[in-house]
Order: C-alpha cells, then structure tokens, then sequence
C-alpha cells in the first residue's frame, strides 16, 4: 500500500521585487487517524497477544509516561523516540518575579528516533495524489463527484471519510458539506462526532 502525497505552492518571498517561478512542496495526503482499537485488533490479529493484553499495556504505558515526564525526565522509547515536558510563563524583566505557580506545562515534545525514521523511509511507498490539481486542492465540482460516486455504494457519510476521498482537511471538507447542504445535494443528520451526511435523492 501507497502513501498519498500532493505538492502545494510555498507563499512567495517578502521583500521579493522581481518576478520569481513559484516553488511548490510534498506534504502528506492525510488518510485518517487510525486510533487504539484498530491498532490493538491488528496487533491481536498478528501476534499472540490478546486485544485486551495490548490495549491494557499501552495503558500502563501511558501512565508510566506521565509519571515519569511527571518527576522531570525524559522518556526514551528505544526504537520509538524520546518524550519530553516543555514549560512556559509569562515574560519578565527579573527572574525573582517568577514564582512556581507561574510555570506551567506548555507542551510534550517528541523526537524520533533515527531507528523510526530510518525503517519508516524503507517502508514507505510514495504515489502521487491521483486526485490532484493544479495547486494541490481538488475542485469542488470534482470533490462532489467523488462523494456522490462513494454514496451509490453506501447509505451515508462522514466529513472523515470526505477527507480521505478528497485530500481536505478538516475546515474544508465541513465547508464544502456546508455547500453541498445548501445546494441541496446532500442532507445531515445526527450532532457533534455523530454527524453523518445522505444524497438527497436516495433519501426521498
């Protein structure tokens, strides 16, 4: 199986007078997110742990990663990468005006391994997007086709999977349903994570 990439148009340059080629980049074609469980049923599937041995371990993984990045280390998964705490507070001009209760976690950073990077460029297969346009984003009238093309097939739709036959991202796919609401291609239904969309037509 292939990853999907597209190439995008970098903004131009400030400061730039003269008339310059636009450059584009590669970033990734998101597929999804693929959460625990399907992590832990395929690990179920190829090994002779249990679903509930995985998805038990990888709890106590994360409490152990807590606890630790907790007490100021760094956690380094061998083959995986290393985590640590990143702090803020407000700027000032003394250090003495800097209580503890002004420090606060910020963020956990993450560096990879250059194990992990090393066997993840082995594996990955690279194909571009077939999908593509001129500036990487799929036309509207094109992005329609393909969703009506997966609702002969299926009773509904979810703005996940009109990312992943699109290349949106998220405020783009909810914008494009908003449209297609509007235009009345397709109608809605459900609330917050549940919502899931319906040819209007198959509907009646």
């Amino acid at each position: 199986m292939s990853a999907y990439y597209d190439l995008y148009q970098n903004p131009p340059a400030q400061g730039k007078k003269e008339e310059v080629l636009p450059s584009f980049h590669a970033r990734i074609v998101s597929c999804g997110t693929v959460d625990t469980d399907a992590i832990a049923r395929d690990i179920e599937a190829n090994t002779s742990f249990t679903y509930g041995d995985v998805v038990g371990v990888l709890g106590c993984l994360q409490q152990e990663l807590i606890k630790r990045l907790s007490d100021g280390y760094q956690v380094n998964l061998d083959g995986l990468g290393i985590f640590s705490a990143g702090l803020k507070c407000s700027p000032v001009t003394d250090k003495k005006e800097v209580r503890s209760r002004d420090v606060q976690l910020s963020d956990i950073h993450f560096r990879p391994a250059a194990k992990l990077k090393r066997n993840l460029k082995r594996d990955m297969r690279l194909t571009r997007n077939p999908n593509s346009s001129a500036n990487g984003i799929m036309p509207m009238e094109k992005a329609i086709d393909k969703v009506l093309e997966y609702l002969t097939e299926h009773n509904c739709i979810d703005r996940q999977e009109v990312s992943r036959l699109t290349g949106y991202k998220k405020v783009r796919a909810v914008s494009a349903l908003n449209t297609w609401r509007a235009q009345g291609i397709l109608i809605r239904h459900g609330y917050g994570k549940a919502v899931i969309y319906f040819n209007i037509k198959k509907s009646r």
